[in-house]
């Protein structure tokens, strides 16, 4: 077990698949933080760093649903070395603030690019390409590698992420996952959903984590009951998140919760 794995639950997603008791990382309970659902107002900004103040960014962090994909900002920014980030979404999460200096699960990305000084770049993998435009300012930093480019197998997708990898050659790699990159064939979660496929989502993981400069990993996109989860798609859900982890753990990164459920 890697003790730097960590699971983060703010909605009990975690209870109701079952996982929660069984994990055998180290577990922040933030079910009654307030002011963090979606947004992250200066109170909980400042809660959740004093929460992970003793924590490395190193290991698998499970950070919930995507609701809560801001938490990538603050392992991210515990990153003390020249690194580029790899995220895989449906959305690229680089949205304006709709209000000033408000943290948000749609716009950390472009908060991070901007006050991270060693992220050198960032790729987004799997995105709608209507979003494209919230890119505005930043194409000289962010690879853009759309669900369009993703065909069957994930060729097309597999040569242009090795093509941004090569570009990154040397660097610290971060790396992070909305399952809603997914088709609702391989994982349900409360936004729009992409259409990659399991399979390709692994394969493209397993061509970053086989760099072997990942430092870390986070993962959302859970489904809560409070947002319509049944108990279809708690198993899909358990059935998405233990083959992400027997990625990792083939890799080196260990955290065993999801197994027991299989």
């Amino acid at each position: 077990m890697n003790a730097n794995d960590v699971m983060m639950n703010f909605s009990h997603a975690y209870e109701e698949l079952g996982v929660w008791e069984c994990f055998g990382g180290q577990r922040l309970d933030a079910t009654g933080l307030q002011g963090t659902d979606c947004y992250c107002d200066d109170e909980s900004v400042a809660h959740i760093r004093e929460l992970l103040r003793p924590f490395s960014p190193q290991g698998v962090h499970w950070i919930d649903s995507g609701n809560y994909h801001y938490l990538t900002l603050f392992w991210a920014e515990k990153v003390e070395r020249p690194f580029s980030l790899v995220l895989f979404d449906h959305h690229p999460d680089m949205q304006q603030p709709r209000f000033a200096g408000l943290l948000s699960c749609g716009s950390w990305l472009r908060a991070l690019l901007e006050g991270q000084p060693y992220l050198r770049s960032a790729c987004i993998v799997g995105a709608s390409p209507q979003l494209r435009e919230h890119l505005a300012g930043f194409e000289q930093r962010v690879t853009w590698l759309d669900e369009s480019l993703c065909d069957a197998d994930g060729n097309r997708l597999a040569k242009a992420l090795a093509d941004y990898l090569d570009t990154c050659a040397g660097e610290a790699l971060y790396l992070s996952v909305d399952k809603d990159v997914l088709s609702p064939d391989y994982a349900r979660t409360n936004w729009d959903q992409g259409s990659l496929t399991l399979p390709v989502l692994l394969r493209l993981l397993a061509l970053v984590m086989s760099t072997g400069r990942v430092i870390g990993a986070d993962v959302c996109g859970e489904l809560t009951e409070a947002q319509g989860s049944t108990e279809g798609d708690r198993q899909v859900n358990i059935t998405c998140n233990s083959r992400l982890q027997q990625l990792f753990d083939s890799y080196g990164a260990s955290w065993s919760g999801f197994t027991a459920l299989l």
